[in-house]
């Protein structure tokens, strides 16, 4: 396939459809890097979808809080700086490594308060220190 897509670009042409011309400086056509983007778009949303049913749903664990925008993944041992640093993955790319890596255990689904909170106060939710 890579023989086939490089002779696609030594045409000009685009290395995905091999109709259009590729655009400057790129190895797509413009229709292709759309196309591309929506099906990227589409499986970052399925991950994240996925990453939430598995860690409990879309409820803060802390609070119950609902709202999507809200929610996030929470590092249950306050470990989140240095895992991330380890495995290099952030945002998106964090929740396709928990999809991959079979959801492991040691993460929670929290909202921002409660995550913010955690953070400033030891490791432990203001709401769960009363």
């Amino acid at each position: 396939m890579r023989k086939f897509q490089q002779e696609r670009l030594e045409k000009g042409l685009c290395y995905r459809c091999g109709v259009n011309e590729h655009s400057p400086n790129r190895t797509r056509c413009p229709d292709c890097l759309v196309m591309d983007a929506e099906r990227q778009a589409k499986q970052r949303s399925k991950d994240k979808q996925l990453v939430f049913e598995a860690y409990g749903g879309y409820a803060c664990n802390c609070c119950g809080e609902t709202m999507k925008e809200c929610l996030s993944i929470d590092h249950v041992d306050n470990d989140g700086y240095s895992h991330r640093k380890e495995i290099g993955k952030q945002g998106s790319a964090f929740y396709s490594w928990l999809v991959n890596n079979n959801f492991p255990e040691g993460f929670q689904v929290l909202c921002m308060n409660c995550q913010f909170g955690k953070k400033h106060n030891g490791g432990i939710c203001p709401h769960k220190a009363k």
